[in-house]
């Protein structure tokens, strides 16, 4: 029996979400609610490090009294230079309730370029640290550098989630890989693909397992 209960949580653990469940994503990314979507993660830290400092987010948002659901956005993109393709994932809270200034003040002090706030009028990526993209143009904190629109009627795309979930591909949170050039991020970018799923804890007898729930494909 044990058998099969650990084998229907490696079936869970892969679970593809339905359009239904989707579509509830995207009446919460259009409804009057706010939210920011915030990560913690850096490029230039390791794994571990990412892990400790988005530990470190969800205790300031729970100080907070805020609740949240995390995400993660991966990309496998294929790197020229190695002639081999590479994933790279990054966590974020959508982190319901949250004021505009404490979702800026929470993404000044994990060094990010930019956040997603949302409010009953729009969806917006802003800047909560001075940037310059590699087009040259440079974003001053606070400045509003992407407004997003999704279509209620419809469930969420790959294209839609990528802009909006991740930021990696375009705008100022953009940045090249360690050892990388220009031409080979270009490339990259042309190259890569995108899926989301959230994180869930799953509380079982014998303790906790992760289920994840993949939301584009």
């Amino acid at each position: 029996m044990k058998k099969d209960f650990e084998e229907a949580l490696k079936l869970e653990e892969s679970l593809i979400l339905t359009e239904t469940r989707t579509s509830r994503l995207v009446k919460t990314l259009t409804d009057d609610s706010s939210f920011a979507i915030i990560s913690a993660c850096r490029t230039e830290y390791s794994d571990g490090e990412n892990f400790n400092r988005t530990y470190s987010l969800k205790k300031d948002v729970r100080q907070l009294g805020l609740g949240f659901n995390e995400f993660v956005g991966r990309w496998v993109e294929k790197n020229p230079e190695k002639g081999q393709n590479e994933a790279s994932d990054e966590n974020s809270l959508l982190i319901k309730g949250i004021s505009f200034k404490d979702a800026c003040m929470l993404g000044h002090k994990y060094e990010q370029a930019s956040i997603i706030y949302k409010d009953k009028d729009r969806i917006v990526e802003v800047c909560t640290n001075d940037y310059e993209d590699y087009a040259g143009h440079k974003h001053r904190q606070g400045d509003i550098v992407n407004t997003f629109h999704v279509d209620p009627n419809k469930p969420l795309n790959s294209e839609d989630a990528s802009k909006i979930f991740s930021r990696q591909a375009e705008g100022p949170a953009s940045m090249m890989k360690k050892g990388s050039n220009r031409k080979a991020f270009q490339i990259q970018q042309a190259n890569e693909s995108f899926e989301l799923y959230e994180k869930y804890l799953l509380n079982t007898w014998n303790g906790f397992t992760q289920l994840r729930i993949n939301l584009v494909d």
